[in-house]
């Protein structure tokens, strides 16, 4: 279980991994997607914990290491926008 701690995000590799806020999940999210993303971009600490729903085998991306991709790779910085207007659009409904 992952819990406001020191901003990284998580890639999950493989399973899958609950999200939750004030008891209620959130969601569930599987391989390719990401746990963490608002941490490592304002450097706060995470808005919702999130626990194993499956056995999962997780990618580890310190802040430092994501600010570096970002500022190097333009998609990959429109991509993590889509995932939070997505995630934010959720919320919203």
């Amino acid at each position: 279980m992952f819990s406001e701690r020191a901003p990284e995000s998580d890639i999950v590799t493989h399973g899958s991994l609950r999200v939750i806020r004030s008891g209620s999940v959130l969601g569930v999210i599987g391989p390719g997607e990401v746990a963490g993303e608002l941490a490592v971009v304002d450097k706060k600490p995470r808005s919702a914990d999130v626990v194993a729903h499956t056995a999962a085998t997780l990618l580890k991306l310190p802040s430092s290491a994501f600010d570096d991709l970002v500022s190097r790779n333009g998609d990959l910085a429109r991509g993590l926008m889509q995932v939070l207007a997505q995630r934010m659009r959720e919320q919203a409904s």
